[in-house]
């Protein structure tokens, strides 16, 4: 009895060692090992600026609009974008735009899903220092300035933003999202500050053109495959705190938070078996189990946890858990209710249903990932097929 103790607590330590234990440790380390990154911000580089799209007819001119108002010298700028078999006004609107304004390129492809797009794209950067950007990212004044100058250290390979989350363009910050964004805005800071974060900001990040990959198939997560280059390449990927950026895209519906889960977790499983050479860097590693890995299979470890608890535990815990689990299904399905039906959204009743929503898209990225299935094609409805 006491072994079967010792694995469950052993197994719900492993649960939450990727959501308490580690950032706490990462923190610490920081402390200790924090190298200083030597930033310019005279630096002004000439810069190319991919934007795969598909479907995003209502974000390309707002887009254009934030990049020409961003402050950064338009002469410096290549725009280009990579239409990927879009069908609605997209193609119309690009093509359009870049013959109002010089310094954007367009291309079109077939439907070829977003890492087929990248790799074309990269081939026509002119600049060796590339800039990410999904269409519904929005660019403030003075942000691509706090991007470019951390470039100015020859040790920083990337870049990334600080990402945050909007639901329409006369929005404020999605309030909702604050507490997650900060948790992890600071793991991504503290892991930086020793050498290199493995957590990217997808919709808006920065690498030098030189490490970028051809990325290889369609199954892996494409921002977290080039970080992952970039950093075992020897080069750190680096937070800017102060480089703000706006996502605009709706997030209440839970059923794309689900699909957005399952997304990121395959994918991501996906490019770190294509990336062999992570396995060679023990401090990279360190990271990505942790950071990474660990968060995705948490799920799976508590579940085995749980099950072991049940079985072996007297009628009166067994009675304690079922009622647990049964108020957080209650709480789970009143959660539905309350999202579909009440204008006002209760937090009590909003938390459990999305901690359940992402914990099932965790686990089916997971179960993709291990089927081998591809993650580069996708809309907002989520992954097809």
């Amino acid at each position: 009895m006491d072994t079967i103790k010792f694995i469950v607590i052993l197994l719900f330590l492993i649960s939450i060692y990727p959501f308490v234990i580690y950032p706490f440790l990462i923190f610490l380390i920081s402390r200790i090992f924090k190298r200083k990154i030597e930033t310019d911000p005279n630096f002004e580089p000439e810069i190319s600026i991919l934007v795969p799209v598909h479907n995003e007819e209502r974000n390309i001119e707002p887009l254009v609009e934030a990049i020409k108002n961003s402050g950064y010298p338009l002469s410096k700028i290549q725009l280009i974008f990579g239409s990927d078999g879009s069908t609605d006004k997209t193609n119309e609107i690009i093509q359009r735009v870049a013959k109002e304004n010089d310094f954007i390129d367009f291309y079109l492809f077939p439907r070829k899903g977003k890492n087929f797009v990248l790799n074309q794209l990269f081939s026509k950067a002119k600049h060796n220092i590339v800039l990410l950007v999904d269409a519904d990212i929005r660019i403030p004044r003075g942000t691509i300035h706090n991007i470019v100058k951390y470039f100015a250290d020859p040790n920083v390979g990337g870049v990334l933003t600080n990402l945050m989350i909007k639901r329409d363009e006369g929005s404020h910050y999605n309030l909702e999202e604050s507490n997650t964004h900060q948790f992890l805005l600071n793991i991504r800071k503290w892991e930086s500050d020793i050498y290199a974060t493995v957590n990217n900001t997808g919709p808006c990040y920065a690498i030098r053109k030189e490490l970028f990959v051809p990325i290889p198939n369609d199954r892996v997560c494409d921002d977290y495959f080039i970080l992952l280059k970039v950093v075992t390449a020897g080069k750190r990927m680096v937070l800017a705190k102060e480089a703000i950026v706006y996502d605009i895209r709706e997030r209440d519906n839970v059923w794309k938070e689900y699909h957005r889960k399952k997304r990121f977790s395959a994918g991501g499983i996906s490019a770190i078996l294509a990336v062999k050479e992570l396995f060679k860097h023990p401090y990279l590693l360190f990271l990505t189990f942790s950071h990474k890995l660990l968060r995705w299979l948490s799920p799976f470890f508590a579940t085995i946890g749980l099950i072991l608890l049940l079985w072996f535990s007297d009628s009166q815990i067994q009675s304690i858990i079922f009622s647990i689990i049964g108020l957080f299904v209650l709480l789970f399905l009143l959660g539905i209710v309350n999202l579909k039906f009440w204008k006002r959204k209760l937090s009590v009743l909003v938390l459990p249903l999305y901690i359940m929503v992402s914990v099932s898209g965790t686990v089916s990225g997971v179960i993709r990932a291990l089927l081998g299935k591809q993650n580069a094609s996708w809309t907002l409805e989520g992954l097809e097929n």
